[in-house]
């Protein structure tokens, strides 16, 4: 056994580094699940923040997009793409844009005659 003599100020460097590395490497950094295209109906509910009752009974209206398999199974599927232009839905128009898409169509109209 070796005997290793240093001064206070060092072991406190030591001390203070070491301490430094273990917060920085266990930090609560959030655990991020890499994306996936598929979402099942517990990632859905994470997504959207509706509740299962809500999104079956959406599903059950054909009202958001969703897939079964094609062997018959019961469990639903979302595909992320869908599942995100559904959550962006239609944008209302304002009422300038509404008056620009009115005069445009009747530009065309006015065009054809």
């Amino acid at each position: 056994m070796k005997l290793i003599v240093i001064e206070q100020s060092e072991l406190s460097d030591i001390i203070e580094n070491t301490v430094r590395r273990v917060i920085s490497a266990t930090s609560s950094k959030p655990i991020v699940k890499p994306k996936s295209d598929t979402l099942s109906i517990d990632d859905l509910v994470d997504l959207t923040g509706y509740k299962k009752n809500t999104l079956y009974r959406l599903v059950h209206d054909r009202k958001i997009p969703y897939r079964k398999p094609l062997h018959g199974g019961r469990k639903l599927v979302f595909l992320r793409s869908e599942i995100e232009e559904w959550l962006k839905g239609r944008k209302p128009q304002s009422t300038a844009e509404f008056i620009d898409q009115m005069e445009e169509e009747l530009l065309q109209r006015h065009k054809r005659k």
